[in-house]
C-alpha cells in the first residue's frame, strides 16, 4: 500500500462555459470533475503498474498522464474546464520496501559507475594501442628510409668502382694498344 502525501492540480474555467458548468455542476464543479476523479485515475495508474515502476520508473511521467486523463474526460463532459498542471509528489511507502529501493538504487549506480569505469579502461587501452601501432608506423618508416639511404650509399660506391675499374681497364688498353703498335724496338744507349 502506497500513498501519494500531495496531488495538486491547476485548472481554469473558460469564461464562456461558466453559467452552463454552474447550472450542470454547481460551484463545486472542480470537486466533481477533477478531486474525485484524481483518486480512480491515480488508482488505475498504480493497478497498471508495479511499485518497482509507480515510485522509480515511471514516476516522472505520472504528472503528465494524469493530466491528459483529467482533460479528457473534461473534454468529453465538461468541455469549460481545462487542466493546466498536475503535481504528484513521490509515494509515501514503508521503510522496509524505501529501504529495499534505496539499495537497488546504490547498485544500479555502483553497476553504471563499473560499466563507465570499464568502458573508460577500454578507451584508453584503445588510444595506446593506437599510439603503439602508430609508433611502430613511425619506426618501420624510419627503417625503411635508412635502408633506402644505405642502399642509394652502396649503389654510389659501386657506380664510383665501376667508373675507377672503367677508367683503369681503358688505361690499360691504351697501354696495352700502345705497346702492340709500336712493336718491339731496342733502344741502345751507343
Amino acid at each position: 500500500m502506497i500513498s501519494f502525501e500531495k496531488i495538486e492540480v491547476v485548472n481554469r474555467l473558460h469564461q464562456d462555459y461558466v453559467f452552463e458548468t454552474l447550472q450542470n455542476y454547481g460551484a463545486q464543479y472542480d470537486k466533481i470533475w477533477i478531486y474525485d476523479k484524481i483518486h480512480h485515475k491515480i488508482n488505475q495508474f498504480c493497478s497498471c503498474h508495479s511499485l518497482q515502476q509507480v515510485y522509480i520508473d515511471v514516476f516522472d511521467q505520472i504528472d503528465e498522464v494524469l493530466k491528459e486523463a483529467l482533460q479528457a474526460d473534461c473534454r468529453d463532459y465538461a468541455p469549460g474546464i481545462e487542466i493546466l498542471s498536475v503535481h504528484v509528489t513521490k509515494p509515501a511507502i514503508p521503510n522496509s520496501i524505501r529501504r529495499s529501493f534505496e539499495l537497488m538504487e546504490e547498485e544500479r549506480i555502483k553497476l553504471l559507475v563499473a560499466k563507465e569505469q570499464q568502458r573508460m579502461t577500454e578507451k584508453v587501452a584503445e588510444t595506446v594501442k593506437k599510439m603503439a601501432v602508430s609508433e611502430a608506423q613511425k619506426n618501420a618508416q624510419v627503417s625503411m628510409i635508412q635502408m633506402e639511404q644505405k642502399l642509394a650509399e652502396q649503389n654510389s660506391i659501386r657506380e664510383q668502382e665501376d667508373i675507377r675499374n672503367a677508367i683503369f681497364l681503358s688505361k690499360e688498353k691504351s697501354i696495352a694498344n700502345a705497346e702492340i703498335s709500336l712493336g718491339p724496338f731496342s733502344f741502345s744507349d751507343d
